[in-house]
């Protein structure tokens, strides 16, 4: 429940193949990228039910979850 509130999805790619698609997300709070990940990682079972009970395709696939770093950066060259 945690991880509703205090992430922000930004992107998505997803292999040719559809077997993986690598999750890009961001949080306005100073908690550890590692943590948040390893979090992400331990519902990814949970998320990828979910989208495969709502997006009618084969093969539902492998999620991947990757700390998007463009918000803090941008925010540091908006500082500087």
């Amino acid at each position: 429940d945690r991880l509703m509130h205090t992430i922000t999805i930004t992107g998505c790619d997803v292999s040719n193949d559809l077997s993986y698609a690598k999750i890009y997300f961001t949080s306005v709070l100073d908690i550890d990228k590692k943590e948040l990940e390893r979090e992400l990682e331990e519902a990814s079972g949970y998320i990828r039910r979910v989208l495969a009970d709502r997006i009618d395709i084969r093969h539902t696939p492998k999620l991947v979850f990757k700390f998007d770093n463009s918000v803090e950066y941008g925010n540091h060259i908006e500082d500087i």
